[in-house]
């Protein structure tokens, strides 16, 4: 019963539909996105570690051991 109440009351949420999960932080990463994807095409290479990257670096056990480290407290 407690299921059927629940749904009906969620019959007119849109989940689905483009846009609805847009946040003001996405416009940064597509920002970003398209940034990285100019400099790439030019043949820019950024060496500068401290800059936000839309791409992570390889998967090798050191990195992996840090990702761990900061997820798994």
């Amino acid at each position: 019963m407690e299921c059927s109440m629940r749904d009906r009351d969620m019959v007119d949420v849109d989940v689905s539909s483009p846009g609805v999960w847009e946040r003001a932080s996405d416009v940064v990463f597509e920002e970003l996105k398209r940034r990285e994807t100019e400099e790439e095409v030019a043949g820019v290479v950024n060496s500068d570690s401290t800059r936000q990257r839309i791409r992570g670096g390889r998967l090798t056990e050191k990195n992996l051991g840090v990702w761990l480290s900061i997820v798994c407290l």
